[in-house]
Protein backbone atom coordinates (compact mmCIF):
# COMPACT_ATOMS: atom_id res chain seq x y z
CA UNK A 1 0.00 0.00 0.00
CA UNK A 2 0.92 3.55 -1.03
CA UNK A 3 -0.23 5.99 0.57
CA UNK A 4 0.35 10.10 -0.34
CA UNK A 5 -1.66 13.12 0.31
CA UNK A 6 -3.20 16.28 -1.20
CA UNK A 7 -4.65 19.21 0.24
CA UNK A 8 -7.96 20.31 -0.29
CA UNK A 9 -8.54 23.67 -1.39
CA UNK A 10 -12.21 24.02 -2.87
CA UNK A 11 -14.77 25.54 -0.23
CA UNK A 12 -17.81 23.63 -2.34
CA UNK A 13 -17.07 20.78 -0.13
CA UNK A 14 -19.17 23.15 2.56
CA UNK A 15 -22.28 21.91 0.94
CA UNK A 16 -23.89 19.58 3.31
CA UNK A 17 -26.71 18.53 1.06
CA UNK A 18 -27.76 14.33 0.83
CA UNK A 19 -26.28 14.28 4.10
CA UNK A 20 -28.84 12.12 6.31
CA UNK A 21 -29.41 13.57 9.51
CA UNK A 22 -30.98 11.68 12.38
CA UNK A 23 -32.91 13.58 14.54
CA UNK A 24 -30.79 16.06 16.56
CA UNK A 25 -27.41 18.02 14.97
CA UNK A 26 -24.19 15.95 13.71
CA UNK A 27 -21.35 17.26 14.67
CA UNK A 28 -18.41 16.17 12.23
CA UNK A 29 -14.67 16.33 12.39
CA UNK A 30 -13.02 15.80 9.64
CA UNK A 31 -10.20 13.26 10.68
CA UNK A 32 -7.09 14.39 9.23
CA UNK A 33 -4.13 11.64 9.36
CA UNK A 34 -0.92 13.72 10.35
CA UNK A 35 1.02 10.32 10.09
CA UNK A 36 0.00 10.21 6.52
CA UNK A 37 1.04 13.35 5.75
CA UNK A 38 3.99 13.34 7.35
CA UNK A 39 5.25 10.32 6.05
CA UNK A 40 4.24 11.66 2.44
CA UNK A 41 6.12 14.80 3.02
CA UNK A 42 3.71 17.14 2.46
CA UNK A 43 3.70 19.05 5.31
CA UNK A 44 5.62 22.57 5.13
CA UNK A 45 7.74 23.95 8.35
CA UNK A 46 5.77 24.99 11.12
CA UNK A 47 2.38 23.80 9.70
CA UNK A 48 0.20 22.61 12.44
CA UNK A 49 -1.71 19.89 11.34
CA UNK A 50 -2.14 17.70 14.98
CA UNK A 51 -4.43 20.57 16.37
CA UNK A 52 -7.66 22.11 15.38
CA UNK A 53 -10.05 24.55 17.61
CA UNK A 54 -13.73 23.91 17.35
CA UNK A 55 -16.61 25.99 18.76
CA UNK A 56 -18.81 24.63 21.61
CA UNK A 57 -21.33 21.85 20.76
CA UNK A 58 -24.37 21.65 22.33
CA UNK A 59 -24.18 17.98 22.73
CA UNK A 60 -21.85 15.75 23.49
CA UNK A 61 -18.50 17.69 21.35
CA UNK A 62 -16.15 14.77 20.21
CA UNK A 63 -13.21 17.19 21.08
CA UNK A 64 -11.31 20.40 20.33
CA UNK A 65 -7.90 18.93 18.92
CA UNK A 66 -7.28 16.13 17.07
CA UNK A 67 -4.43 13.30 18.06
CA UNK A 68 -1.70 11.58 16.44
CA UNK A 69 -2.09 8.78 14.22
CA UNK A 70 -0.87 5.65 13.04
CA UNK A 71 -0.48 4.33 9.70
CA UNK A 72 0.51 0.22 9.53
CA UNK A 73 0.59 -1.96 6.29
CA UNK A 74 -3.00 -2.28 4.91
CA UNK A 75 -4.42 -0.43 7.93
CA UNK A 76 -4.32 3.35 9.29
CA UNK A 77 -5.72 4.93 12.83
CA UNK A 78 -8.51 7.52 12.71
CA UNK A 79 -8.27 9.13 16.34
CA UNK A 80 -10.37 12.08 18.05
CA UNK A 81 -10.76 13.79 21.62
CA UNK A 82 -13.15 11.98 22.85
CA UNK A 83 -16.36 13.84 24.53
CA UNK A 84 -16.83 14.42 28.04
CA UNK A 85 -20.41 14.02 27.78
CA UNK A 86 -22.00 11.61 30.65
CA UNK A 87 -24.83 10.58 27.97
CA UNK A 88 -22.32 9.43 25.53
CA UNK A 89 -23.01 6.56 23.63
CA UNK A 90 -20.61 6.35 20.84
CA UNK A 91 -19.26 7.80 17.59
CA UNK A 92 -20.53 7.20 14.39
CA UNK A 93 -17.66 7.38 11.80
CA UNK A 94 -18.44 8.48 8.23
CA UNK A 95 -16.45 9.36 4.99
CA UNK A 96 -16.93 10.65 1.52
CA UNK A 97 -15.07 10.39 -1.99
CA UNK A 98 -13.01 13.33 -2.08
CA UNK A 99 -14.48 16.00 -4.19
CA UNK A 100 -18.43 14.65 -3.57
CA UNK A 101 -20.89 15.79 -1.74
CA UNK A 102 -22.60 12.89 0.41
CA UNK A 103 -21.70 11.26 3.70
CA UNK A 104 -21.47 8.05 3.76
CA UNK A 105 -21.72 5.82 7.12
CA UNK A 106 -18.23 3.26 7.77
CA UNK A 107 -18.61 2.19 11.36
CA UNK A 108 -19.96 3.29 14.75
CA UNK A 109 -17.16 3.07 17.58
CA UNK A 110 -17.27 2.97 21.44
CA UNK A 111 -14.11 4.47 22.01
CA UNK A 112 -12.01 7.68 20.37
CA UNK A 113 -10.53 5.78 17.64
CA UNK A 114 -10.84 2.98 14.92
CA UNK A 115 -8.58 1.30 12.67
CA UNK A 116 -9.68 1.14 8.94
CA UNK A 117 -8.37 -1.21 7.08
CA UNK A 118 -8.40 -2.03 3.56
CA UNK A 119 -11.42 -4.43 4.17
CA UNK A 120 -13.24 -1.88 5.61
CA UNK A 121 -12.62 0.56 2.87
CA UNK A 122 -11.02 0.16 -0.11
CA UNK A 123 -8.16 2.35 -1.69
CA UNK A 124 -9.03 5.84 -2.68
CA UNK A 125 -9.22 9.42 -2.06
CA UNK A 126 -10.77 10.30 1.23
CA UNK A 127 -12.28 12.63 3.35
CA UNK A 128 -13.54 11.20 7.48
CA UNK A 129 -16.01 12.67 9.52
CA UNK A 130 -16.78 11.97 13.31
CA UNK A 131 -20.14 12.06 15.07
CA UNK A 132 -20.62 11.66 19.10
CA UNK A 133 -24.43 10.84 19.67
CA UNK A 134 -26.66 10.05 22.74
CA UNK A 135 -29.17 7.59 23.43
CA UNK A 136 -31.83 10.74 21.60
CA UNK A 137 -29.32 12.98 19.77
CA UNK A 138 -26.47 13.44 17.60
CA UNK A 139 -24.81 16.64 17.10
CA UNK A 140 -24.21 19.03 14.93
CA UNK A 141 -22.45 18.70 11.14
CA UNK A 142 -18.71 20.51 11.65
CA UNK A 143 -15.90 19.33 9.50
CA UNK A 144 -12.15 20.86 9.24
CA UNK A 145 -13.20 21.49 5.85
CA UNK A 146 -15.13 24.41 7.58
CA UNK A 147 -13.47 27.87 8.49
CA UNK A 148 -12.66 27.28 12.17
CA UNK A 149 -9.95 24.47 11.48
CA UNK A 150 -6.71 24.68 10.72
CA UNK A 151 -5.78 24.24 8.34
CA UNK A 152 -8.84 26.02 7.03
CA UNK A 153 -9.08 24.02 3.92
CA UNK A 154 -8.59 21.09 5.19
CA UNK A 155 -6.62 17.51 4.23
CA UNK A 156 -8.12 14.40 2.52
CA UNK A 157 -6.57 10.88 2.72
CA UNK A 158 -5.47 9.18 -0.83
CA UNK A 159 -4.67 5.39 0.02
CA UNK A 160 -3.71 3.70 -3.12
CA UNK A 161 -3.09 -0.13 -2.27
CA UNK A 162 -0.36 -1.58 -4.27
Amino acid sequence: MRLRCARAVDRRFFNREGISMKSGKLLFILITLAAVILTAGCVEPGMEIASSSFPPAELPPVGSSLTPYTVEGDSFTLAWNPSESEDLLGYNVYYRPHETETWLFLIDSDEAQLEVTSAMLPGGDYEFAVSSYTATEESDLHTSLDDTANPDTGWYLVWNQV
